[in-house]
């Protein structure tokens, strides 16, 4: 893969942990504990529309935001279940390649 694209994917994984982080680490799990949205830097808004749309990050009718739990909690479990398939891909991947070359050399 290549090396730019790397950086790029590992810089926005970065900004969306600290997104959700941000508003963890403050307690903001309920409308009256929201971080004021001006807490949170500008180019974070692509992020927080994002987020509101999977229901993750909620907004208060002042302009306040707040994790919904359940569905914070969702996202991380979904997250650790992501990277175990990857994992099991990529040890299958690496047995058929394995399996492939030692047939091709019978």
């Amino acid at each position: 893969m290549n090396p730019a694209l790397q950086a790029a994917i590992a810089s926005a994984a970065k900004q969306h942990k600290q997104l959700l982080d941000q508003l963890k680490d403050q307690g903001a799990f309920s409308r009256e504990t929201a971080m004021p949205a001006a807490d949170l830097a500008g180019e974070q808004s692509a992020l927080v529309a994002h987020y509101q749309k999977r229901g993750i990050i909620r907004s208060t009718p002042d302009g306040g935001l707040y994790l919904d739990r359940r569905a914070y909690e969702d996202h991380l479990s979904s997250q650790k279940t992501a990277g175990k398939w990857v994992l099991m891909i990529l040890g299958v991947s690496v047995l058929v390649g394995i399996l492939l070359l030692l047939a091709n050399k019978l």
